[in-house]
């Protein structure tokens, strides 16, 4: 990865700039976030975009894989998967199956 050696992401002349592996450009990031310094910055990864690609996912991902589904559900924002759980629960009221139930053993 990139990184600006003086913090300034606008400055970027090539003495400015190195190459540092993802962990320690996770690492720098992490101390200059406890420190109060820099910006955080947001990739792009849109997750599943209806309920439908969620719950698709929801129902294909086993837990434990590392599975097409899984990257799906993961990269969904959180905000995004809170309003899917939310609209779940409300069509389960309707058709009156949002009772937990026990297993029969």
């Amino acid at each position: 990865m990139v990184d600006h050696r003086d913090r300034e992401e606008k400055h970027n002349h090539p003495s400015n700039l190195r190459w540092l592996c993802k962990a320690h450009n996770t690492r720098l990031g992490a101390a200059m976030a406890g420190e109060g310094r820099g910006r955080r910055t947001r990739q792009y990864n849109p997750g599943a975009r209806t309920l439908a690609e969620y719950v698709q996912a929801v129902t294909q991902h086993r837990r434990g894989a590392h599975d097409e589904a899984g990257r799906i559900i993961h990269q969904t924002p959180k905000e995004k998967r809170r309003e899917f759980a939310a609209e779940i629960w409300r069509r389960r009221r309707r058709r009156g199956t949002d009772r937990w139930t026990r297993a029969p053993f």
